[in-house]
């Protein structure tokens, strides 16, 4: 269990495969990469907590699934107003950019049979592949800027600006505040 669900209990998800020897709940974050957990987990967890509030729903919120999905977060919920959905939205739009394993921001996706965003460090630490990183970086320089998010976003950037498709927040913000948490601790551990 992350010191997270401490704090946010709607983390908690009951497991519908447990046996009575298990606990009955598992950690939601503990079901995303660990790289989106450091770089966006509190963030995350902050937002969705105060639209929780907002709206009531402190005691019947759960979160159903937390995944990665096509190199992108994915979360399901019990209850959805538009605020919460935004929330979920621009976490998942800021997670196709954020490598999966350390957490760097403005990184590509990879495709290495396997489509989620890597750095170049990590995609060469964890990934035992002949394929070079240009070469798993997919499509990066020939897919037209009209491609639409549905379909693979090859950017090595967090969006910068401006309302993001299907998100009315502007995200730019937000990834700007994860860029600055990497900045100052790769500033630390130099």
């Amino acid at each position: 269990m992350s010191k997270l669900s401490k704090k946010y209990k709607w983390l908690l998800t009951e497991d519908p495969y447990y046996d009575e020897e298990e606990d009955m709940f598992y950690d939601a974050m503990d079901c995303i990469p660990t790289g989106w957990v450091v770089s966006f987990g509190e963030l995350f967890c902050e937002e969705m907590d105060a639209a929780i509030k907002e709206v009531g729903f402190e005691n019947e919120f759960k979160i159903i699934q937390m995944k990665e999905k096509f190199g992108a977060m994915r979360c399901y919920v019990t209850h959805d107003t538009p605020k919460i959905y935004d929330i979920i939205r621009k976490y998942e739009v800021l997670s196709e950019n954020i490598c999966s394993h350390c957490g760097k921001p403005d990184v590509a996706m990879t495709d290495t049979g396997w489509q989620i965003p890597l750095c170049k460090e990590c995609f060469e630490a964890y990934l035992n592949t002949n394929l070079k990183y240009e070469d798993a970086v997919r499509g990066r320089d020939t897919m037209s800027n009209e491609v639409k998010w549905s379909q693979w976003r090859h950017d090595d950037t967090l969006p910068k600006g401006g309302e993001w498709e299907n998100c009315s927040q502007d995200i730019s913000e937000t990834a700007e505040r994860i860029r600055k948490a990497w900045e100052e601790k790769s500033k630390t551990e130099s």
